[in-house]
């Protein structure tokens, strides 16, 4: 971001030096230094556009890969690869949960790691099922539950461009992974 910055500093002495030789054809210079800083300033939002773009189907296919990884070690909540905002809020809190668990295993060691989770086991084998409550912000559209990505051997090879992504389905809900 400095870069650009440092950039727009240049720019802009470099028009004003421009301006000030100008004379009497004052305005015409102003005009090409406004079309100069509004096409320069166009290039940076297309970049930063274009690595959004770039830094989201990254972002989607490793989510995709990491869904069809805990799948097929069947851990549960984990049904192949999709975008529903339940099921990935669901599936973030399993992956902290399994975070966790790793971080106190390296803190306490294996034996004591292996004879609490038993003891956490028996205790969670006698309890009643329950929902897991979601956070406000998340509905649970139905017509989203069943949507699924494809599968990571069909994303297209990595490229220097990507296409723009099209969903109709909105990342933004303000949704806080754990």
């Amino acid at each position: 971001m400095n870069l650009q910055t440092d950039d727009i500093g240049r720019m802009d002495a470099d028009l004003g030096a421009r301006l000030s030789l100008a004379g009497a054809a004052l305005v015409a210079v102003q005009q090409i230094n406004a079309n100069e800083r509004d096409a320069f300033i166009a290039s940076c939002n297309q970049q930063r556009q274009h690595l959004q773009a770039l830094i989201a189907w990254e972002f989607r296919q490793l989510l995709a890969t990491q869904q069809q990884i805990l799948t097929h070690t069947a851990i549960p909540g984990f049904d192949g690869p999709t975008v529903d905002a339940v099921s990935i809020y669901k599936q973030s809190a399993i992956c902290s949960f399994l975070h966790s668990a790793f971080y106190l295993r390296n803190r306490i060691g294996e034996k004591p790691h292996v004879a609490m989770l038993k003891s956490h086991e028996s205790r969670l084998a006698s309890l009643q099922p329950s929902h897991m409550p979601l956070p406000a912000g998340i509905n649970q559209d139905e017509s989203m539950r069943n949507y699924t990505v494809p599968h990571a051997q069909q994303f297209p090879p990595q490229q220097n461009a990507y296409p723009p992504m099209q969903s109709s389905y909105d990342y933004g809900q303000g949704v806080q992974y754990l």
